[in-house]
């Protein structure tokens, strides 16, 4: 095959690819066409199918079918039945960041969750816990705090290549306008907590109201609580877009729900920080659903992080395999 016969858009910018000779390149972004029909698992010198690959339409193999045929089983045009996997063509070092980025969020939700555990298993083992543990444990949340921003902001990172939809772009847009907020108000927070334990000590704290700084921190914890919730749920839908670039419906189905559990356990959580200001207890099945569901945020969450991982990982080594002759 020396020249596109058949409709093809560039990877990188969009541009209208036939009648370009398979050997060149994209006239707008200079990206080989030879390594594009690679990701979509074509051979460029004979314009076949050279993997098995599942038609979008009917699942049958696409193996061996030339990419300006049809399909042997829905007589469908093959060049638009093939998944389009462009994370395959994106910018090496950008998915290393992404991925690095998607592994300290994994760490980090990894020890939010451990930390849980501990405080649950402490207040089990005694009903009044020391002061120190309760100043440790806050102190601890806020060294959690600074460096899930940092991992926020390499999760989205700007793409150097792919063009990026206008949704994808809201979407980190305001990832990077809330997630530094949302990690200045819980630090704020948490220390007004450790600042009034430390200072009057974990019962009178607990006994007596102590003025401003109990509306300080829950001012600041409801604060934090949505606009955390929008920043996590903002990449929730970045690496959703991700997941349907790189072809993962599977992926995709699993963000969409984790995003839903993020958004009811968030209402159930600034619930329980309302409820405490107006110095009542949450009832029984308003705290059970909200400890029920802050060990489901994380567990789901690590789960469909690493599936993200994963995904990354796949494209990555795909790229080391192919070694992809040009990155702009």
């Amino acid at each position: 095959m020396d020249t596109i016969d058949f409709p093809f858009r560039c990877m990188g910018c969009g541009a209208e690819l036939q009648g370009v000779a398979v050997s060149g390149a994209c006239p707008q972004c200079e990206y080989p066409v030879a390594d594009m029909l690679r990701a979509v698992s074509v051979d460029p010198a004979s314009g076949t199918v050279d993997d098995d690959v599942e038609c979008l339409r009917c699942g049958y193999s696409l193996r061996g079918r030339p990419v300006s045929g049809r399909c042997r089983d829905c007589d469908g045009d093959v060049h638009a039945l093939l998944p389009r996997n462009e994370l395959r063509c994106a910018d090496p070092t950008w998915l290393q960041g992404v991925r690095r980025g998607i592994r300290g969020l994994m760490l980090l939700t990894a020890a939010f969750f451990v930390e849980w555990l501990i405080w649950e298993a402490v207040w089990r083992i005694s009903a009044d816990p020391p002061t120190a543990y309760h100043v440790g444990r806050y102190g601890v949340l806020i060294l959690l705090n600074l460096p899930w921003l940092a991992a926020v902001f390499a999760v989205t990172r700007p793409e150097p290549i792919l063009r990026v939809s206008a949704r994808s772009q809201r979407a980190r847009q305001t990832v990077r306008f809330s997630a530094i907020p949302a990690v200045l108000l819980a630090v704020w927070a948490d220390w007004n907590i450790v600042s009034a334990i430390w200072t009057r000590g974990i019962a009178q704290v607990a006994d007596a109201d102590f003025g401003d700084r109990v509306g300080q921190v829950v001012t600041c914890s409801v604060l934090g609580a949505c606009l955390g919730a929008v920043a996590f749920g903002a990449i929730l839908v970045w690496l959703r877009q991700l997941a349907v670039r790189a072809v993962r419906p599977g992926l995709r189905d699993w963000l969409s729900g984790l995003l839903i559990l993020v958004v009811v356990g968030s209402v159930f959580d600034v619930g329980n920080w309302i409820l405490w200001a107006s110095h009542e207890r949450p009832s029984w099945h308003f705290w059970c659903c909200s400890q029920i569901l802050g060990p489901a945020r994380s567990l789901v969450g690590l789960l469909v992080l690493g599936m993200c991982s994963r995904m990354l990982t796949i494209a990555i080594r795909w790229q080391d395999q192919n070694t992809l002759a040009n990155t702009p």
